[in-house]
C-alpha cells in the first residue's frame, strides 16, 4: 500500500492457446483497477504494457516512493508513471528448485537486502550496482522474507526444497527469525514447530523402545538355546 491508499499487486492470467500475462495492478480506495506495468511474461524494461515480468514474488517501497521487485532472478524497479528497470548488474543468483530471489527490503540510504532462497543467503544490492552476501543460512534453510527494524535486518527463513515436506505435515521446526546487525552478528530471534512434532517424537520413541525390547528378546532366546545346546 502506498501512502494514499492505494494496493499493488500482481496478476497472472493465462489463456488456452495464448501466452501468459503477468501485470503488476493498481487499486485505489475507490475499487478502480488499473495496470501499472507489464503485459505478456518475459523480461523486458519500459513502461507499462512494454515491460515484462516473469514471476513477481517480494515488493518493497523506497524512500522515493518507488516500488521495488523481485522477479526471478533479477531486482526491478517500478516508478509511479510505470516505468520498469532492471538494478545492478543483471541476474543476481540462478533457480534452484523452481525459486530463486524472494522477499526485499530497500533502506533509506537506498541498499537493497534480498532474499536469495536459491543460494541460501541475504545480499545486498548497492546503489552502484555491486552486490555482496550478508548472511548465509546453511545447507538446510533458505531467506524467504527480509525487514528493516532500525539498523537491524530481520530475516524469515524456512526449511528449504525437499526438507519443506516436513512443515507442510507439521513436523519439527520449520520456520525461524534471525535479526542481523550492522557488524554483521547474527542471533536467531525465534523457532516455529510444526504442531505434530511432540506427537511424532512420542511415537518415533515409542517404536524404538520396541524394537529394542524385541532385539534384547530374541538375542536372550539365542543365548538360552546356546545354553541348552552346550548342557546337552
Amino acid at each position: 500500500m502506498d501512502r494514499v491508499g492505494n494496493i499493488y499487486s500482481t496478476n497472472s492470467i493465462s489463456f488456452p492457446n495464448q501466452s501468459d500475462k503477468v501485470m503488476l495492478l493498481r487499486s485505489t480506495p475507490d475499487g478502480n483497477v488499473t495496470v501499472l506495468a507489464g503485459s505478456t511474461r518475459g523480461y523486458r524494461d519500459g513502461r507499462g504494457s512494454e515491460a515484462q515480468f516473469s514471476g513477481v514474488d517480494g515488493m518493497a517501497w523506497a524512500a522515493d516512493g518507488s516500488l521495488y521487485v523481485t522477479d526471478g532472478v533479477y531486482v526491478r524497479r517500478v516508478t509511479m508513471d510505470g516505468v520498469v528497470a532492471t538494478l545492478g548488474k543483471g541476474a543476481l543468483t540462478t533457480s534452484s528448485y523452481g525459486e530463486d530471489l524472494m522477499g526485499l527490503a530497500v533502506s533509506p540510504s537506498g541498499s537493497v537486502y534480498v532474499a536469495d532462497y536459491s543460494q541460501r543467503r541475504v545480499i545486498q544490492l548497492l546503489p552502484d550496482g555491486n552486490t555482496r552476501t550478508i548472511s548465509e543460512t546453511g545447507l538446510f534453510w533458505s531467506p524467504t522474507g527480509i525487514t528493516i527494524v532500525g539498523e537491524d535486518l530481520y530475516v524469515l527463513e524456512h526449511l528449504r526444497m525437499p526438507l519443506v515436506i516436513l512443515g507442510d505435515i507439521g513436523i519439527g521446526a520449520y520456520a525461524r527469525v534471525r535479526r542481523i546487525s550492522p557488524d554483521g552478528t547474527v542471533i536467531r530471534i525465534a523457532t516455529v514447530w510444526g504442531g505434530n512434532t511432540l506427537t511424532f517424537a512420542i511415537v518415533l520413541l515409542a517404536i524404538g523402545a520396541l524394537l529394542i525390547f524385541v532385539w534384547r528378546f530374541r538375542r536372550r532366546r539365542k543365548i538360552r538355546r546356546s545354553h541348552r545346546a552346550a548342557a546337552a
